[in-house]
């Protein structure tokens, strides 16, 4: 009989009475695995790019933290001009109503070709004000 060379525990975590999230202890793992750096969006930088928006969308997409690379690249003709991501936040930002609804249309097309789910618990339209990052912005 072959046994895996490299085993992971599973450990369940209870989110809410309903809800369990799985996790698992990489670490070994990890040492063995090429090392493939890839800097996250300094937070200051995404703060402070909502600077002269009155309008902001939050959403979040489900499994965030492996794919930076993949949703900047999904979201590159968007970034920094009408959105700001974030690992798994994606920030959505205009001056007015109108445009906000334009920049979700064009944004939505995003997820739907690359077949992207955004969770809908997490996602909160056209407020004036919320968090982003640990920040509240406005």
């Amino acid at each position: 009989m072959d046994y895996p060379k490299w085993v992971s525990n599973v450990v369940m975590v209870k989110k809410t009475p309903k809800k369990w999230r799985m996790c698992m202890d990489f670490m070994d793992l990890n040492k063995a695995y090429l090392k493939d750096s890839f800097p996250l969006p300094i937070i200051d930088q995404l703060v402070n790019a909502t600077a002269g928006f009155s309008l902001f969308s939050f959403l979040e997409a489900y499994y965030g933290a492996t794919y930076q690379r993949l949703i900047n690249r999904m979201f590159a003709k968007y970034v920094h001009e009408s959105i700001e991501v974030y690992v798994d936040e994606i920030l959505v930002k205009s001056l007015t109503t109108d445009q906000h609804v334009d920049r979700l249309a064009k944004m939505f097309a995003v997820p739907r070709q690359y077949k992207m789910w955004l969770n809908p618990a997490k996602c909160v339209f056209g407020v004036e004000s919320r968090k982003f990052l640990g920040f509240m912005i406005s």
